[in-house]
């Protein structure tokens, strides 16, 4: 008897969105699940939070976010 391969692992994501309108949380959840994401929490995030989240250096082309960290 073979052994299948075990199912893939969940892949979960943060997103940084903006909306000049103010526009309810429900209104974004309902957006994302009609999309078939499943949306765990929204926080709202103040202008200085928001220019962190956007200005964090990009993943490594492995996929690792020390992907260009040298020993020494």
């Amino acid at each position: 008897m073979v052994i299948p391969d075990a199912p893939p692992d969940p892949t979960y994501y943060r997103i940084v969105l903006t909306d000049q309108e103010g526009s309810d949380s429900a209104d974004i959840t309902r957006l994302l699940e009609d999309c078939g994401l499943r949306v765990f929490r929204i926080e709202e995030l103040s202008q200085s939070e928001v220019d962190l989240e956007t200005t964090k250096k990009p993943v490594g082309k492995s996929g690792d976010w020390q992907s260009d960290r040298r020993v020494g």
